[in-house]
């Protein structure tokens, strides 16, 4: 995947919603997505933002990476997620800084996006059949 800032997601990327967890207001919450991307499958993960700096330290992400919070039930644990409880899941990636997409998205304040590799999500949450 390009580095976050270079158009992380090609320019008129088509999101579509994997996850049918649904949330009181029915558009801010931790959501997946796949996306249309061609050179690469790859899924958007919609969550709260990690801002604890212990987490942050011990997830030592790299440049243009983030990591959001999800509930459990929006995505199986697995390779591309890391414990944060009993009912959540740190999601780490590419932070999602693409407008286009960004406009696709319905963003509390509290929440950020990354993109992963579907392989990364395991348990059938990276098909998109």
């Amino acid at each position: 995947m390009p580095a976050a800032g270079e158009g992380n997601l090609d320019v008129g990327v088509k999101l579509t919603r994997l996850s049918d967890d649904t949330c009181n207001d029915g558009k801010t919450c931790p959501a997946v997505y796949a996306t249309d991307r061609t050179d690469s499958e790859t899924r958007v993960v919609q969550g709260y933002t990690v801002t604890d700096p212990e987490t942050l330290a011990e997830l030592q992400l790299g440049p243009g990476e983030s990591a959001v919070e999800i509930p459990v039930r929006v995505l199986p644990p697995g390779s591309g997620a890391d414990r944060a409880n009993e009912e959540t899941l740190l999601v780490r990636g590419e932070s999602v800084t693409d407008p286009d997409v960004l406009a696709q998205l319905t963003l509390a304040p509290d929440e950020s996006a990354v993109e992963i590799r579907a392989e990364e999500m395991p348990g059938g949450a990276g098909s998109a059949a």
